[in-house]
């Protein structure tokens, strides 16, 4: 009885090994320029709904790393964002380990955008943003906005007195994802 459960197991291991090696040469017949072409088109294509939103006015840029003015880089928690809503920004930062001026350990700016001028790098690989704002509680501030991929974007705020603080992380469309908002300044 054995060795009929042994011959079965091998029957099988004959008919289903040569079908796993066919599919994974079929894999390897795809040339090296179709696959840079593909990715070049999968480039394009996320260029192009970046574009979008951006120029939509509509975006979030979900921090996984906050860096300070001596380019010092921390790893953020969850609710540290930047986010682009039409005619308003909101940046925040937050911090488990505190309560913080927003209630959630950290400082949350809504601030009304003055001026959004929308650039794109010559290769088209790259979009750059600069925003005007302005804010009750913050004053006037700059922020500088480079996004390279969905996966690859830094937001630089320059605020008065020499503040600044950057965020780097994942851009959304807004309303992808559910953040928090703390207590903020009025606008």
């Amino acid at each position: 009885m054995k060795k009929l459960k042994n011959l079965a197991v091998l029957g099988l291991l004959i008919l289903v090994v040569p079908a796993y090696s066919q599919t994974a040469d079929d894999n390897q017949k795809v040339s090296k320029s179709d696959r840079k072409e593909l990715k070049q088109l999968e480039r394009d294509q996320e260029m192009t709904e970046l574009k979008e939103v951006v120029n939509d006015r509509s975006f979030l840029i979900d921090a996984d790393f906050l860096l300070d003015r001596q380019s010092r880089q921390y790893m953020a928690t969850a609710n540290n964002f930047v986010s682009i809503e039409g005619d308003r920004v909101i940046m925040q930062t937050a911090s488990p380990y505190g309560i913080g001026y927003n209630g959630i350990g950290g400082v949350t700016f809504v601030g009304r955008i003055l001026d959004y001028k929308v650039n794109e790098s010559k290769n088209g690989n790259n979009l750059f943003v600069t925003i005007q704002t302005s804010s009750v509680g913050y004053g006037n501030g700059t922020i500088f906005i480079t996004i390279r991929g969905k996966e690859n974007a830094v937001a630089r705020f320059y605020g008065p007195w020499g503040r600044s603080l950057a965020f780097s992380g994942d851009v959304e469309r807004n309303g992808e994802s559910f953040k928090y908002k703390g207590m903020s300044v009025p606008m």
